[in-house]
């Protein structure tokens, strides 16, 4: 389904933002250096000439910040100066920036979203100067922030918003179809005061009054989209209804996430650390796009363009410093996944059958049995390479699948079973 050409980029980037431009173009703006310094450098994707030209620098250096393209074609960056967490306007035809004025509480790690009103919400994240003068350990205890803000393009001003339920950073944010709002995931604080992903999400309503919290998740969500019709669905299997208001669990993806796109026939591409992967809506199944990668590649961010390819910008190998990484990918929407072979689910179903004789696998419903397993670990088992990956996949299947009543193996023991199997 995809077809991969990597393209040529000075600059490198990480914790930056990735945004469509009117006309076609894409803006890379700021994040971190291949030295892992935050930088000002933005470059713009010229998608006539499918290349790269420098463009109008950040004011300040910035990282972990929003862009959000606004009706008018602006985009509005908010957490500009990692002490400042102030806010831009990019003018993609002057290609200059214009500073506004900073939000109440200026802030980075946040999430954004244009409403339906054509105002921007940010919402959550830590103060810019606390972070910034925080060292070491001591950036874990920095508050993380429940207050959101509204900001009015016509007049440049800020407005207070809803609370979060629960305070969070890095987490997604959507406008639903009916104005309401949902964040789902992220990152806050546990009792003790230690970081800690938060498996929840909360809706607010089309009033925008105030969020409330829905029913626990079994995993967190890190990665994220919406689908044509306003449902949202995480790489790890929830699928949240279209008025934000509850949620499904559906498979989850095997190559370790990354940004997701609905894709023109409303399937969804999901450029993962390990490989590239698609999900089929209409049957809740996650296929392999092509082979897996050996370079774990983390960070990146992608687009889809107004012709139905994905450009695919920056990322990091490791220790936190970006590489100089881009890549067009063009989407074969006639793509249909490999069929799995006949024997490889009798192979899935005897597996099943074991872990259930041996007393590792309880299920919910015995009369049922493992039917409504065999599907899915074929395909975690056709489509994933290694014990270790296998057994990681199968695990948090068999943990959070509906007809599971308990799983007893830990990641090692399944890999040892799955590497003699």
């Amino acid at each position: 389904m995809f077809h991969t050409q990597l393209l040529p980029i000075d600059s490198a980037h990480l914790e930056h933002t990735l945004t469509l431009l009117p006309g076609g173009d894409a803006l890379v703006a700021g994040g971190l250096d291949a030295e892992g310094v935050a930088q000002a450098q933005c470059v713009r994707y010229v998608a006539a000439a499918a290349d790269f030209v420098a463009a109008a620098p950040l004011p300040l250096p910035s990282r972990r910040h929003s862009a959000t393209r606004l009706l008018d074609g602006a985009i509005l960056v908010v957490g500009v100066g990692e002490a400042e967490g102030g806010a831009a306007l990019y003018e993609p035809v002057a290609d200059r920036w214009i500073t506004v004025p900073a939000p109440t509480t200026p802030r980075i790690e946040h999430a954004a979203t244009l409403l339906a009103d054509g105002t921007v919400l940010i919402a959550g994240g830590r103060p810019a100067a606390a972070l910034a003068a925080a060292e070491g350990i001591a950036r874990r205890e920095v508050e993380v922030l429940s207050s959101s803000e509204r900001f009015d393009p016509a007049d440049r001003s800020w407005k207070p918003g809803p609370l979060l339920a629960q305070p969070r950073r890095k987490f997604a944010l959507f406008t639903l179809p009916g104005g309401g709002l949902l964040a789902v995931g992220g990152k806050g604080t546990s009792p003790a005061g230690t970081p800690m992903r938060l498996k929840n999400a909360e809706v607010c309503g089309a009033d925008l009054k105030a969020f409330q919290a829905l029913p626990r998740m079994e995993q967190s969500e890190r990665d994220l989209c919406q689908l044509a019709d306003g449902r949202v669905i995480g790489h790890a299997g929830h699928v949240f209804t279209a008025d934000g208001s509850a949620f499904e669990r559906h498979e989850a993806g095997f190559r370790g996430g990354g940004p997701m796109l609905t894709l023109g026939d409303g399937r969804v591409g999901c450029f993962g650390q390990t490989g590239d992967e698609v999900y089929d809506a209409e049957t809740g199944a996650w296929a392999p796009s092509g082979p897996a990668r050996k370079l774990h590649q983390r960070g990146q961010l992608a687009v889809l363009l107004e012709n139905g390819e994905v450009l695919v910008v920056g990322g990091s190998a490791g220790r936190g410093k970006a590489a100089p990484y881009a890549a067009l990918v063009a989407v074969d929407l006639e793509w249909q996944p490999a069929e799995i072979a006949p024997e490889e689910f009798e192979s899935a179903e005897k597996l099943l059958e074991m872990l259930v004789e041996q007393g590792a696998l309880e299920l919910d419903d015995e009369d049922e049995g493992v039917e409504p397993l065999v599907g899915p670990v074929a395909r975690v088992l056709a489509y994933t390479e290694g014990a270790g990956a296998q057994a990681g996949a199968m695990s948090r299947l068999l943990l959070e699948h509906d007809a599971v009543a308990d799983f007893y193996l830990d990641d090692q023991q399944l890999r040892r079973l799955l590497a003699q199997w």
